[in-house]
């Protein structure tokens, strides 16, 4: 539980920062799930800690294709009631090579139930839309 717990305490539904999520553990704490048995469900109390930044906050989703059902399902889909449609909005970045790819099943799902509140937002690559200046 001390790994889950180092994970947990970089969350703040507070802050006006931005804040990195790691659904699936890190590396950093050794606590990194990468199996498909380890990936099926996320962990509750990860959930649980979330759901206020998800209501307050938009979400932007970047360098993530939206495939795996213990995300797409359990953690957005499942929390569509508790965030009100995501009323803060869910932006999710698309490298603009991949435009004309069709997104995933299951992100074409979390977006019709959220319908505006979804939105598509183009970029060139991770580094570029990290970069300042």
């Amino acid at each position: 539980m001390e790994k889950l717990f180092d994970d947990l305490v970089r969350f703040n539904a507070a802050s006006p920062d931005p804040q990195l999520v790691y659904l699936h553990g890190s590396v950093e704490h050794y606590s990194d799930k990468n199996l498909d048995n380890e990936v099926e469900q996320l962990d509750a109390p990860i959930v649980q800690r979330l759901v206020p930044l998800l209501r307050d906050h938009p979400l932007i989703v970047v360098g993530y294709r939206g495939n795996e059902p213990s995300i797409m399902r359990e953690f957005l889909l499942k929390q569509i009631n508790a965030t009100n449609r995501f009323a803060q909005g869910v932006y999710w970045c698309v490298r603009e090579s991949d435009m004309q790819q069709s997104l995933s099943p299951l992100v074409k799902e979390l977006a019709a139930a959220i319908g505006t509140n979804f939105q598509i937002v183009p970029i060139v690559g991770f580094d570029e839309l990290l970069q300042y200046g």
